[in-house]
């Protein structure tokens, strides 16, 4: 990216896939990279036969499925995510992973004790030598790409479901926050950040809530956890919501409306969602790479 411009460079994104009728892309958030600074949510359809092969796999082995869009010309393939949220680019090649691999311990600084340091929730933190994790399909760090499992596969957008740039005029929350979406009775969940230190999560429910119609599942809510406070010098390492776990949640932050003079009335029944199963979960490509804050944690997908 230029220094002098906000213009997104055409780069390669990565991409977790959800939803067996129905495929979603989920962008793989880092919020030190202008160009992948985004939530983003894509609903798509694939060839029957890739689609096959990846529902097949999954059921068989349990694999996560990571898409990228690194295939032949760089040129060509390369794109921005504006560009997909825009509606000028529908349609992409992307190779398929089935795993990321482990991290590697690499050099780190200190965060600097200045007012000019990178953010002031990180001023003056001592922290761990950082881990890279090891994207199969970029070949960084003098390591060959990994051959991905499945090559050459058309994606087309058929909606953007999601789409916002990390914004760093917001400094708090409550209660972490998820993106709810699907489509029929199928159901998942997108961790929302703010900046860091934070984590990446996406998951798939049980089932579609029923206590909010299709047509809100399509269009996605906004639902955050109260037995999770947010805190903005930390983050949680290990995945805060298990498989086969049930939560409650409060839909768009609310408990009870209003009426029109601004009186409490109409208090919200407790909602409730079950993750049935994680698909992406970590800390180490969403925050700076060389200031790690979940050394110790095992969790990269």
């Amino acid at each position: 990216m230029d220094t002098q411009t906000i213009k997104n460079d055409p780069d390669h994104h990565a991409f977790c896939l959800v939803g067996e009728n129905t495929l979603f892309l989920i962008h793989q958030i880092m919020t030190h990279m202008e160009a992948h600074s985004y939530e983003l949510i894509l609903e798509v359809t694939i060839p029957e036969d890739a689609k096959k092969k990846i529902l097949e796999d999954r059921k068989e082995n349990g694999n996560s499925h990571y898409l990228a869009n690194w295939f032949g010309s760089e040129a060509i393939e390369a794109f921005t995510v504006p560009s997909l949220a825009s509606g000028n680019r529908k349609e992409f090649n992307a190779n398929v992973w089935t795993s990321v691999e482990p991290a590697q311990e690499a050099p780190t600084q200190l965060v600097p004790d200045q007012r000019n340091g990178p953010d002031q929730r990180l001023m003056g933190m001592q922290l761990p030598p950082a881990t890279l994790p090891q994207p199969p399909w970029a070949g960084y760090w003098e390591k060959p790409e990994v051959t991905p499992w499945l090559t050459n596969v058309k994606v087309t957008v058929e909606r953007v479901v999601h789409y916002r740039h990390i914004n760093r005029n917001e400094i708090s929350r409550r209660f972490e926050e998820y993106i709810l979406f699907g489509r029929g009775k199928e159901a998942h969940i997108m961790h929302s950040v703010i900046w860091q230190p934070e984590y990446d999560h996406v998951a798939t429910l049980k089932e579609a809530p029923d206590w909010i119609d299709e047509e809100q599942l399509i269009a996605t809510v906004n639902v955050c956890f109260p037995h999770l406070p947010y805190d903005n010098y930390s983050t949680y390492c290990d995945n805060p919501l298990k498989d086969k776990t049930r939560h409650q949640v409060l839909y768009h932050g609310l408990s009870q409306y209003r009426d029109m003079f601004g009186n409490f009335q109409n208090k919200i029944p407790e909602l409730y969602i079950e993750v049935e199963h994680t698909w992406w979960f970590s800390t180490r490509v969403i925050n700076f790479w060389n200031y790690q804050f979940c050394k110790d944690s095992k969790e990269i997908s």
